[in-house]
């Protein structure tokens, strides 16, 4: 006996509760200002989503640093 055949991804695969704008802003901050930490990040991602009317609040500090609970 073998594996199953037909389809092993799942049906519903999760999306991210971030928009991909928010997630282009942290990605560029971290370039360009290396080594800072997560206090000095979450303060200017929030004037960001201020001036852009964006949803930053559901942003945690985990995703600010770039870590994740199930790494892809």
């Amino acid at each position: 006996m073998g594996l199953i055949n037909g389809e092993r991804s799942p049906k519903r695969k999760r999306r991210s509760a971030i928009e991909e704008e928010i997630k282009g802003f942290i990605i560029k901050y971290r370039e360009q200002h290396k080594g800072v930490g997560q206090r000095c990040k979450k303060p200017e991602l929030d004037r960001y989503c201020e001036e852009k009317g964006l949803v930053g609040n559901r942003v945690t500090n985990l995703q600010i640093k770039g870590r994740r609970k199930n790494k892809e």
